[in-house]
């Protein structure tokens, strides 16, 4: 059985519902320039519901982002995340903002097999926070 079977069985074996809070990686798509073509970059996410109960399904995530220019900062939807609690989360950079106003959805199979931390168990107030700055952006969206 070759890894991405592997993945494939043992993600179809998982509950999906179980996967809320983990910090994960994820394929997104980008277009090089250079090589006038789409390619993939896994990118840091972080799961904030599911589609089903079991894999595989789509899964609803926020990108986690360094944020390289700072007039890209959202004051109110980007949270930050630095110093001990990119250490505790296993963040490489720091600081890292957790992107709710960029909600993306992905397959199952785009996302890698690998958790790099739980945030709803290592700082679950900050997965609070996340969570309720989600839930405003997505407000502030219906009823504008």
């Amino acid at each position: 059985m070759n890894l991405k079977m592997l993945k494939r069985s043992s993600l179809a074996l998982a509950k999906a519902t179980e996967y809320i809070g983990k910090l994960m990686t994820a394929k997104f798509p980008y277009y090089n320039n250079q090589e006038n073509r789409i390619k993939f970059k896994k990118r840091p996410i972080l799961i904030i519901g599911v589609e089903k109960k079991q894999f595989p399904c789509d899964v609803t995530v926020l990108p986690v982002s360094k944020v390289s220019h700072k007039r890209h900062i959202h004051p109110e939807f980007d949270v930050e995340v630095s110093g001990n609690k990119c250490k505790q989360l296993k963040l490489h950079h720091s600081p890292s903002y957790i992107r709710t106003h960029k909600i993306a959805t992905v397959h199952s199979s785009d996302i890698g097999h690998t958790i790099i931390s739980d945030m709803r168990t290592i700082d679950k107030e900050l997965f609070d926070h996340i969570k309720a700055s989600h839930h405003k952006f997505v407000k502030n969206i219906l009823f504008q």
